[in-house]
């Protein structure tokens, strides 16, 4: 077993303690009590390994190669990542029935009319849908949901679909076949 001396000047004189050290896989250990212990390489071994990111964190590094951090709250932002996937989800109401309007971000956009069976319609098969739409904007005017979408590159576009009578009755088709083409919203840029 090894022993360390340490000598600390108090007051003028000088003190020595002398403490046990551990042994490990050809580093040494210096351990004074209270303060925390570093592994060291002996003399005559290079600095590698654990003795290497014991080093490194006694002097504050997070064991990178030049003892900077490599996070920190003050360092300009990077560049930005890839957009991830943004869904918008709107409702409007006609009386006592309240439509939903879905945008899933990667393709169609969905109404709930809550008197059909099923209660959910896509609307990305009608002609001038803008795809992978983003957002969605429900108004009820009169009979008629306006249905207006946001597309991941810019585009708006809205279509207009007939709600009284309940669609796939009377002479108002089906979902979604009691709605129009969607027409261009999109302001100039």
């Amino acid at each position: 077993m090894f022993t360390v001396a340490f000598a600390t000047a108090i007051a003028g004189g000088v003190l020595a303690l002398s403490l046990p050290a551990m042994a490990q896989a050809g580093t040494e250990t210096r351990g004074v009590p209270g303060h925390q212990a570093h592994h060291v390489a002996p003399a005559h071994a290079p600095a590698t390994g654990v003795a290497v990111v014991a080093q490194k964190k006694a002097r504050g590094g997070d064991g990178d190669e030049d003892g900077k951090k490599k996070c920190c709250k003050h360092c300009p932002p990077g560049p930005p990542g890839t957009p991830g996937r943004s869904a918008g989800i709107d409702t409007a109401f006609q009386g006592n029935n309240k439509f939903v309007g879905y945008a899933q971000g990667n393709g169609p956009t969905f109404v709930r009319d809550p008197r059909t069976t099923p209660p959910w319609h896509d609307l990305s098969t009608l002609p001038g849908y803008p795809g992978n739409a983003s957002d969605v904007s429900l108004a009820v005017m009169g009979n008629t949901l306006h249905v207006t979408v946001l597309s991941t590159t810019g585009l708006i576009r809205q279509t207009a679909c007939t709600v009284n009578p309940t669609p796939g009755t009377g002479n108002n088709p089906a979902w979604p076949g009691n709605c129009g083409s969607f027409v261009e919203l999109t302001p100039p840029l």
